[in-house]
This record gives C-alpha cells, sequence and structure tokens, in this order.
C-alpha cells in the first residue's frame, strides 16, 4: 500500500467517525489492523499528514503497543535455520544485530547532508507535563498553573518560555530550584485561564546560548528520521472543556 493511500484512508475514517480512531472514540479491529504500519512509519522515519501523524502517535502511546514494542526490543530468538545458509553460502563477517537500533535511531542528518552517527548528546528539551493528555484540566476557569520539565546535555538550562497560542507570543516561565547540569529542570508559569483554547508550547535555551527549536526547524535540518533526539517544540491543544490533545502546529 502507498503512503497516499494509507494517508487518504486514514483522513477519510477519522473524518467520517470523529475519531480519534478510524471508526469512531474507541479502538476497534481496523485500528488493530494497521497497528503495524504504526511501528513501521516509526521504524523509517516516515510522516503522513497531521492528522495521520496524530493517529499514529495515539496508536504507538497506547499500553498494548507499548508492551509490544518492548517485548519486540527484548526478543532474543535467532533464526538458525536463515544463519545456516548463510554460513553455506560463506561467512559471515559482522553481526550487526546488536547495533540495529542505535545505528537507525541513534543517527542525525546534518546541514552538510553527512550523518552525525552514534549520538548520545540530547540538546536542549523542554516539555509542559500539567496539563498535558495525561493531566487535563479539571477545575474549570479560574487560576491555572502550568508547569513541565526542561533539560540539557550541554549544561544548565537557563530560560524557559511558555506559549498560549501555538508560538505567536512567549511568556518568560520561573524556573523552580537550582538549575545543574544535564539534569530536569522544573518551570512554572501562573495564568488566570478564562475556559478557551490554548496551543501550550514550553522552549529551553540552555547556557551556550542554544535555543530548543520547533520540530519543522529541526526537520530542515536532519530530516524526517530524527526520532530519539527529536527535541522539536511540543504543542498541546488544550480544549474548552479542559481536555488535552497532542497536536502539530504546521
Amino acid at each position: 500500500m502507498d503512503l497516499d493511500r494509507l494517508d487518504k484512508i486514514w483522513r477519510e475514517g477519522i473524518g467520517r467517525f470523529g475519531g480519534p480512531f478510524l471508526a469512531g472514540d474507541g479502538f476497534t479491529g481496523i485500528d488493530a489492523f494497521f497497528a503495524p504500519i504504526a511501528f513501521r512509519l516509526q521504524t523509517y522515519g516516515l510522516s503522513l499528514s497531521s492528522v495521520s501523524d496524530v493517529y499514529v502517535d495515539r496508536l504507538r502511546r497506547l499500553p498494548a503497543m507499548q508492551e509490544w514494542y518492548s517485548a519486540s526490543l527484548a526478543e532474543t530468538v535467532r533464526e538458525s535455520n536463515h544463519e545456516a545458509e548463510l554460513l553455506a553460502a560463506g561467512r559471515i563477517t559482522a553481526d550487526l544485530r546488536e547495533s540495529r537500533e542505535e545505528t537507525s535511531k541513534y543517527t542525525d542528518l546534518m546541514p552538510d547532508g553527512r550523518a552525525r552517527k552514534w549520538t548520545w548528546v540530547m540538546d536542549a528539551k523542554s516539555v509542559i507535563t500539567t496539563p498535558s493528555p495525561q493531566a487535563p484540566i479539571r477545575h474549570g476557569k479560574g487560576p491555572l498553573v502550568i508547569s513541565g520539565l526542561a533539560w540539557s546535555g550541554n549544561g544548565k538550562v537557563t530560560k524557559v518560555d511558555v506559549s498560549l497560542d501555538g508560538g505567536r507570543n512567549w511568556q518568560e516561565a520561573r524556573i523552580t530550584g537550582e538549575a545543574r547540569s544535564k539534569a530536569l529542570t522544573r518551570f512554572h508559569l501562573d495564568i488566570d485561564w478564562d475556559g478557551s483554547e490554548l496551543f501550550l508550547q514550553s522552549r529551553a535555551t540552555d547556557e551556550t546560548g542554544y535555543v530548543q527549536p520547533t520540530k519543522n526547524a529541526l526537520r530542515d535540518i536532519r530530516g524526517l528520521n530524527n526520532v530519539y533526539h527529536n527535541n522539536g517544540i511540543q504543542t498541546w491543544w488544550v480544549k474548552a472543556d479542559g481536555e488535552v490533545e497532542n497536536v502539530e502546529i504546521a
């Protein structure tokens, strides 16, 4: 199945039945049918439309999918028949299975077209933890404390800005406690929520002067296969009823 057709099927299902799954508000057999493709898209670093990407992310976050993924990484079964065929044809010069995940995930495309291999350092990143899909707003309108975590593999986090409107305007959040090098740093921003929709984002700056980029800016440099080291700005859509959804703003 080509990607354009796959994307069309998913957008049609979500549009017709209202989502968040293909046949409505519950996970059904059609979602189970497409579940393996969600991991295949992740493996090859492929992206579809924003609607389909949100759907794929929702599938991968399901507890059953997480359990399946963890079990596959822990699999130790070797294909002895296949190895015997290889040995009969010649000899095995290297066993790359131990580095498969590192090679495919810990490799960053650089601006000059070369790939930076064996990347371990995470650049400055932040994420809002409250409110979030796991912590929606339950108290209704009124005072709201937006909080989250920031960190950098290159030193201390010196500043975190928060946007309520998807990156159009920014406010500096307060950092709680002493910011330490290469450590999680808690930040807060107090607002008076009037019940309107919010598109929450956070943006960290570390002591080197590096500023956390948008996802589009990161893709322009490193392409689409930037999964493990994707430190792009995350957007939470806070709805009028307080529920929160993971979205991406083009």
